[in-house]
């Protein structure tokens, strides 16, 4: 990896939407039980019901998607203003 975090985005060596999910033995629990509830959902549609869920699934992923994006977006500009001002302050200068 690149000694500069600027060279390591422009080089493609840090893909941030790579790591957002947890890797947690919660997490693990609490994926195992979405999908199994995926399929039981399932099982009790008929064909046109499990299409009408398979859409409302995948509008919901890329709601999630955007949103996430956002949140991604406004923490990043977040610790940017910090480091602004944490850069501006010389109160506390040597």
């Amino acid at each position: 990896m690149s000694d500069s975090i600027f060279q390591a985005l422009y080089y493609g060596d840090v893909f941030p939407v790579e790591s957002r999910e947890p890797n947690t033995e919660e997490h693990s629990q609490l994926r195992k039980r979405a999908l199994a509830l995926h399929e039981e959902v399932r099982n009790l549609l008929g064909d046109e019901g499990k299409q009408a869920f398979d859409t409302f699934l995948n509008t919901n992923a890329e709601i999630n998607s955007l949103t996430e994006e956002s949140k991604f977006r406004l923490g990043f500009v977040l610790g940017a203003r910090l480091m602004i001002e944490v850069l501006q302050d010389t109160s506390y200068t040597t």
